[in-house]
C-alpha cells in the first residue's frame, strides 16, 4: 500500500485517525471474476470476506457504493457470500437515482453512515468515480490496483489517496489486526 505522494513509503490510516466508515465499490473491488449470478452480477470474491468481517468487527460502518443498471442488484451476491448483514446500506445508482461521480451520491453515503466526509474512506477501482469524485467531496480514498498503478494514473491521484493491491490490505491499515 502506498500513498500517492510517496510511492516508496507505506500510507497509514487507522480508525484512530478518524475513519468511521468504509464505502466499497463492487465491480473490480470486492467482486470475483467468477461465473455470474442469475441477475448477471458477479459473485463476491471469497478473499474479500474475511477483511470485510474484520472491518465490521472493529466497529467501522460498511457501505456498498455501486453504479448499477436497472435490474442489476448486489444483494444476492452479498447474501450468497454471507456478508449482507455487514453493510449498513447498499447504495445502487439504479435504485437511488444518482450515479457516481455525482456529489449527491457521496452525500448520500455520509447521510446513511451518520458521519462527515472526512470520516469516510471510499475504496474502489475507478480513478474518477471511486477516488477523484469522493476526494472532491472531502472523503479519504483508496484505489484498488492489483497490478500496481501506472505513472500517468499516479499523477492524477488526489493528494492523500492510497493505492492498494487488494481489500485484504485494509484491516491492518485501519487498526483491525493483521492481514488475513
Amino acid at each position: 500500500m502506498t500513498s500517492a505522494g510517496s510511492p516508496q513509503t507505506p500510507g497509514r490510516a487507522s480508525a484512530g485517525d478518524g475513519i468511521a466508515c468504509v464505502a466499497f465499490d463492487y465491480g473490480g473491488t470486492i467482486d470475483s471474476r467468477a461465473s455470474p449470478l442469475l441477475d448477471g452480477s458477479r459473485q463476491v470474491d471469497p478473499s474479500t470476506v474475511a477483511p470485510l468481517r474484520a472491518l465490521a468487527a472493529r466497529g467501522l460502518v460498511l457501505i456498498l457504493s455501486s453504479n448499477t443498471q436497472r435490474g442489476q442488484h448486489r444483494w444476492a451476491a452479498l447474501e450468497a457470500a454471507g456478508i449482507d448483514r455487514l453493510f449498513r446500506a447498499v447504495l445502487m445508482s439504479a435504485c437511488v437515482g444518482l450515479r457516481k461521480p455525482d456529489p449527491d451520491f457521496y452525500a448520500l453515503i455520509t447521510t446513511v453512515a451518520h458521519c462527515r466526509p472526512g470520516e469516510v474512506l471510499h475504496v474502489g477501482n475507478n480513478l474518477e468515480t471511486d477516488v477523484a469524485g469522493p476526494a472532491r467531496c472531502g472523503m479519504r480514498t483508496a484505489l484498488v490496483r492489483p497490478d500496481g498503478i501506472a505513472a500517468e494514473e499516479r499523477q492524477r491521484l488526489p493528494p492523500g489517496a492510497l493505492v492498494i493491491g487488494h481489500v485484504k490490505q485494509l484491516p491492518p491499515l485501519l487498526g483491525c489486526g493483521t492481514q488475513p
